[in-house]
């Protein structure tokens, strides 16, 4: 009898080692956007992807990484948010994860939102290159050969002024031997943006010069890749969160790469806010792509969870809340509307999309007037796509053309609210340098009316942090350019609703063949 159970417990061991390494499975790797994560309220489409997946299975497993600035210390949230801190952990964590689990014909799927599209779209070319090493001998040197691997993917890449006298004191960096070159099976991308975060786009093209360069050697898509989909967002105006395109240019099947626009701002496709039933639009459009692409007949790609596959075609709405992507601090982002045309034709990036793919979610917002909704940035030529099954025609030929020349009319009050960007930083310029140029202004006398307005500044200056007082005090001493600064605060908020209500008017004029009334 005790030989009985020692051979059907050596026999059970055997079975589940067996299925563990013969068993092929699905490696799906998640990572998120800059300073989201597990811990926030909101939720992006990547981690309700992950929670959607089902990791009961023996032939699924995940990992889930926090995006980058997402740590709870304020100065490495900074750090992360602007210079991309952290990246390189992030992509090292994610490929050792991949090198622990990796098995022969197991299948890789890697999702990204924003910062962490950029960061799975860099691990997805260093595993193109370098391959996966599953021959270590334990943590040490795992660690040891994912960093050689990712100093050499990175010397792939232009070098800054800095990094080249470092990596000519390194040496060459060569990839580790790896006993496997896999395929990619899916890449699923939200809006990929650079690995830098900086307000002002020139401070980044200055630090990627000079210091640490963090752009792809070129926007091709590797041939290692099966499928790849990028959901993109029509309306986010920041010049920094212009999105990283794959280049179509040389692909022969045009199934590959799906790059689709949906309507919303940045987090209004790749998810975040409180309000997130217009992201799942997106996120519903994605998952039925990944569950598609696996090769096997009759079997899903992605294994998910069906109650929450439901629950996000049930609430996702393509009349979903719409946000302002330069609200509140977000205005010191230049303003810049993404051009959908210029974008899929960008010669210096080497980009270029015979015909740019609208999700059927655009016009339907358009028609719906539920909000009023026009986007100005639509090229004249373009293919609709739709989740499931094909889409109608929205406007004909000569439709599309009419609406872009009107939309032409747009542009004058687009080069208006750029000028009243650049009208808001210098007005801030002005307050921030006042307190160092305080002996330029003219101290008059108190007036009676400067009296009544000196407590409320008082009471302010005591109750905000001792750093700010100097400028709250500069406000004091000189009245005369307190109301200078108020007025032209006022005037540039008033201006700014002003532009923005005459966009949307003039829009609502050139989609005037699908709105009901405008």
């Amino acid at each position: 009898m005790f030989l009985l159970r020692l051979f059907c417990g050596y026999l059970a061991g055997s079975i589940r080692n067996y299925r563990r390494y013969k068993v092929t499975k699905n490696i799906i790797l998640l990572s998120d956007g800059t300073g989201n994560g597990a811990a926030k309220r909101n939720k992006t489409n990547v981690y309700r992807l992950y929670k959607c997946l089902d990791l009961h299975r023996e032939d699924q497993v995940a990992f889930y990484d926090d995006g980058v600035g997402a740590q709870e210390f304020v100065p490495l949230k900074l750090i992360g948010g602007i210079f991309g801190y952290g990246l390189k952990r992030n992509v090292l964590e994610l490929y050792k994860f991949l090198c622990r689990n990796y098995r022969k014909n197991d299948r890789i799927y890697l999702f990204g939102f924003s910062r962490g599209a950029f960061t799975v779209r860099l691990l997805a070319g260093m595993i193109a290159r370098c391959g996966v090493y599953t021959r270590f001998a334990d943590e040490r040197d795992l660690d040891r050969a994912a960093r050689q691997n990712y100093n050499a993917f990175r010397s792939s890449f232009k070098r800054g002024l800095l990094t080249k006298g470092i990596r000519r004191l390194s040496g060459r960096w060569e990839p580790v031997e790896s006993c496997c070159m896999p395929d990619i099976e899916f890449i699923g991308v939200w809006d990929t943006v650079d690995a830098y975060g900086f307000p002002i786009d020139e401070m980044a093209a200055v630090w990627d010069i000079l210091v640490y360069p963090m752009h792809f050697p070129d926007l091709k898509l590797s041939k290692k890749v099966k499928k790849a989909c990028h959901a993109l967002s029509v309306d986010d105006e920041r010049h920094t969160f212009q999105p990283l395109l794959w280049d179509e240019s040389d692909e022969a099947d045009g199934d590959r790469i799906e790059q689709v626009w949906f309507p919303g701002v940045h987090s209004d496709v790749g998810g975040g806010y409180p309000r997130n039933s217009l992201s799942l639009v997106s996120l519903d459009w994605m998952l039925t792509r990944a569950e598609a692409q696996d090769g096997r007949p009759g079997k899903p790609g992605l294994h998910l969870i069906q109650r929450r596959r439901q629950d996000i075609v049930r609430h996702s709405d393509w009349h979903g809340s719409h946000h302002d992507s330069r609200a509140m601090a977000g205005a010191y982002y230049r303003y810049k509307p993404r051009d959908i045309e210029s974008l899929c034709d960008d010669f210096l990036n080497g980009v270029h999309i015979e015909k740019p793919k609208i999700h059927r979610s655009v016009f339907e917002r358009i028609k719906g007037n539920v909000y009023p909704y026009a986007p100005t940035v639509l090229p004249e030529q373009y293919q609709v796509v739709s989740t499931r099954g094909s889409a109608p025609v929205y406007e004909t030929a000569a439709q599309a053309r009419e609406r872009k020349k009107e939309m032409g009319r747009v542009k004058w009050v687009i080069r208006q609210r750029t000028m009243l960007y650049y009208s808001l930083l210098l007005t801030t310029f002005a307050y921030i340098v006042s307190p160092f140029a305080a002996g330029c202004f003219r101290n008059g006398g108190c007036r009676p009316v400067d009296g009544l307005l000196d407590p409320v500044l008082k009471l302010i200056t005591d109750c905000l942090p001792e750093m700010v007082s100097p400028w709250l005090e500069v406000l004091r001493a000189h009245p005369t350019f307190f109301y200078i600064l108020a007025a032209l605060l006022v005037f540039l908020l008033f201006s700014k609703k002003r532009a923005w209500e005459e966009t949307c008017y003039l829009a609502s004029r050139a989609w005037k063949h699908l709105k009901k009334k405008y």
